[in-house]
Parts: C-alpha cells; structure tokens; sequence
C-alpha cells in the first residue's frame, strides 16, 4: 500500500455528512496503489450489490 488507510475510515465513520463517494473510491484506489476500481453498496431491500455510478440494472445477487 503506498498510503494510509485511515482517510477511508474516517469517510465511512462519519454518519452526519453524505459520503463523497468519487473522493472515497480515489482515496482506495491510492492505498492501494491501484488505477482503476469500483464501489458497491448492498441494497438492504433487495439483496443486490448496487456499483455507484451505474444504472440499476447493472446490479449483482448476493443472496
């Protein structure tokens, strides 16, 4: 890893403000000293891993 981690936590932990979800996916991609990635949520309804940033029919079952 070429960076510290802690930025990523700190995003995720802060519950008051809306996650900045391009700043979090760069700030992964440094730690990780990667160049491309992306970030899934789980919709808790649905059961499938929603990519951020792409179209709702893009979405993968995880059940």
């Amino acid at each position: 890893m070429t960076s510290d981690i802690k930025p990523i936590f700190d995003t995720l932990a802060d519950e008051e403000s809306a996650i900045g979800w391009n700043r979090l996916l760069v700030e992964i991609l440094t730690a990780f000293d990667c160049s491309t990635g992306t970030i899934h949520i789980l919709d808790r309804e649905s059961q499938l891993l929603a990519p951020k940033g792409l179209p709702k029919h893009s979405r993968i079952s995880v059940a």
